[in-house]
């Protein structure tokens, strides 16, 4: 979190000495976990606290190439709204999780 203001500085300083978060909840409060598993195969929906997550999860068994048959390889693809964060730039790829 980026604090920007003396005002806001403050107010996060005499939360976290009052051992709560943000939210109100204490520290060591965690959110209300559910998963909701959808019809289609692969697909949930994880709810923390507020928060809603949509996942789909897929996978595919092929033969590995042969010039390296004891190796195979996994793709991992990631979409992400820009909704979710001010600071979500669609326009370019990434390997920063790599």
């Amino acid at each position: 979190m980026k604090v920007t203001s003396i005002t806001e500085r403050e107010f996060i300083t005499s939360i976290i000495s009052k051992s709560k978060r943000l939210d109100g909840r204490n520290l060591a409060d965690g959110r209300t976990l559910d998963i909701k598993f959808r019809k289609e195969w692969g697909g949930c929906i994880v709810y923390l606290g507020n928060t809603a997550v949509l996942s789909q999860v897929s996978a595919e068994i092929t033969e590995p190439k042969a010039s390296s048959p004891t190796e195979g390889a996994l793709h991992v693809n990631f979409e992400i709204s820009p909704m979710s964060a001010p600071d979500v730039n669609l326009s370019r790829s990434s390997n920063e999780f790599v």
